[in-house]
C-alpha cells in the first residue's frame, strides 16, 4: 500500500468499493461516520489512486460524515449538476440541495 500512497504504483478504487467499505465499517464494526469518511478520504487522496470521479467521491464522503444521509444519496448529489439532473424518489436529494427532479 505504501507504493500506492507514494504514487509509484497506481490503483483504481471504484465507487461501489467505497460504498461497500462504508457499509461494512458502519453496520458490522460500528465505526462512526466521521472516522469512516476521514480514513476513506485519506486513502482516496493517495498519489497512486485514480478514479475519474475522485472529486465527487471526496465530496460525498464529506457530506456523509456531516449528515445522516446514506452514502449512495451523497454520491448521487455529488454527481448532480445542471447538466446531470438526478431523478429520485428519495426526499434526501432536496436536503442535499442536489440538482434533482422528484418522481
Amino acid at each position: 500500500m505504501s507504493a500506492v500512497s507514494q504514487g509509484t504504483k497506481r490503483a483504481l478504487i471504484l465507487e461501489v468499493v467505497v460504498v461497500e467499505c462504508i457499509y461494512v465499517l458502519d453496520k458490522y464494526y460500528g465505526i462512526p461516520r466521521r472516522e469512516i469518511a476521514e480514513k476513506l478520504s485519506g486513502i482516496m487522496k493517495f498519489a497512486g489512486i485514480f478514479n475519474p470521479d475522485r472529486s465527487e467521491i471526496l465530496e460525498a464522503l464529506l457530506t456523509y460524515a456531516t449528515s445522516t444521509i446514506d452514502i449512495v444519496d451523497c454520491l448521487l448529489a455529488a454527481h448532480s449538476s445542471q447538466e446531470r439532473i438526478v431523478v429520485s424518489f428519495d426526499k434526501d436529494m432536496t436536503r442535499l440541495k442536489a440538482v434533482s427532479e422528484p418522481l
